[in-house]
């Protein structure tokens, strides 16, 4: 049986089992716990694993099969490299980085020879492996469980702190590594089933620390949703994440279908001026990364009297020029949240008239230019 790419490239997604020490009987009771690869010995503590096991494992075993697990966070660093530490004393990732170079040639002098003679670690290959074991260190780790509202597993959520995301297990456990230090972060958890969830991190400490929290979903008011509606939009009267921590990147968009509502502001043009690129304020999210929508237009598509700066709305496929300020554009968010609210249901009088006030309400700022301004995040 051949090995997928995931598990030759990824030593910690090899099965319990090729851990030297743990035996058939021990990997089916694991099996229990939802335990089937190495690296899910990071994710339960030593002392939870230890009184789980029933003493069918001693406590220094346990310990060692976490040690070869951390040390396999390492980057190319092989189980068989990784057992051997173990063996030869090394009992955390902050014990092998502060290794010297006279370690390192003891070390490789004691491997066994492979074919041809060579060793299975040459000393240069060892020192790479101490400098990122020394970047391991100054990174941190965040470890919890996603249930429901009653208390169950939830499988297959997606845990993310900007760039770093990872899918929960069975058990509703998920661990992010390597997260940078000392500053606030945003951790988002979404399912298809369940309304996104956004906790503020204060900071994350140091790779020793393991957090482990709690993160309770709530059901979507709309039922099962499709993976489909995982993306937000504010366009669609979405309410997003905040902003803090997470990745941003640019969508575009099909000149030739402009979403009905779309607001554009011409930000620049090529050197020849025959081509504008326009951006929307209106952002999209999904999966902790919220996307910016521009489009680029021939300039002579554009209003008569079109310069950089100005603002456009999408209406019936055509752009419509006009401006919106930051307070403008907070009303008009707030429109389209009330249109998502009330679609396709019967609306009661008073959120009617409500609505409607609303509505005339910015028809008529729109009209005597109450309110101006530019967009101050977006084109700068």
């Amino acid at each position: 049986m051949t090995k997928s790419a995931d598990t030759v490239f990824n030593p910690l997604s090899r099965p319990l089992g090729d851990i030297r020490g743990i035996s058939k009987e021990l990997v089916e009771k694991m099996h229990g716990f939802d335990m089937r690869a190495i690296g899910d010995l990071l994710r339960v503590p030593g002392g939870a694993l230890f009184a789980a096991l029933k003493r069918r494992a001693a406590w220094n075993e346990v310990r060692r099969w976490r040690t070869i697990a951390s040390l396999l966070e390492i980057e190319t660093m092989e189980l068989q490299i990784a057992e051997a530490l173990a063996v030869d004393g090394v009992l955390t990732v902050r014990q092998f980085s502060e290794w010297t170079l006279g370690q390192m040639e003891t070390f490789v002098g004691s491997l066994p020879k492979g074919k041809g003679g060579s060793p299975s670690v040459t000393v240069a290959q060892l020192v790479e492996m101490v400098k990122d074991a020394v970047r391991l260190r100054y990174t941190g780790v965040l470890m919890g469980t996603v249930r429901n509202s009653r208390k169950l597993p939830v499988h297959n959520a997606t845990a993310s702190i900007g760039q770093y995301s990872q899918k929960t297990d069975r058990r509703g456990r998920f661990r992010l590594a390597r997260l940078p230090l000392g500053q606030p972060a945003t951790l988002t958890i979404t399912h298809s089933l369940f309304e996104p969830m956004s906790i503020g991190v204060a900071s994350i400490k140091g790779n020793h620390v393991t957090h482990v929290r709690l993160f309770t979903l709530k059901k979507a008011k709309s039922g099962k949703r499709s993976a489909a509606n995982d993306e937000l939009s504010e366009l669609n009267g979405d309410v997003l994440p905040p902003l803090a921590a997470s990745s941003v990147e640019t969508r575009a968009l099909d000149a030739k279908k402009l979403p009905e509502g779309e607001i554009l502001r011409f930000v620049s043009s090529n050197k020849d001026r025959k081509s504008a690129t326009l951006v929307s304020p209106l952002l999209s999210w999904r999966a902790g990364i919220f996307y910016v929508r521009t489009v680029t237009l021939p300039v002579s598509d554009l209003p008569r009297g079109t310069s950089r700066g100005s603002e456009f709305l999408v209406k019936s496929g055509k752009l419509t020029k006009t401006s919106f300020s930051p307070d403008k554009l907070a009303a008009y968010k707030r429109l389209l949240q009330l249109k998502r609210r009330w679609r396709g249901k019967s609306k009661p009088s008073t959120r009617i008239e409500f609505e409607t006030g609303l509505k005339q309400r910015f028809e008529e700022m729109q009209r005597i230019g109450a309110l101006s301004g530019r967009f101050a995040h977006v084109g700068k």
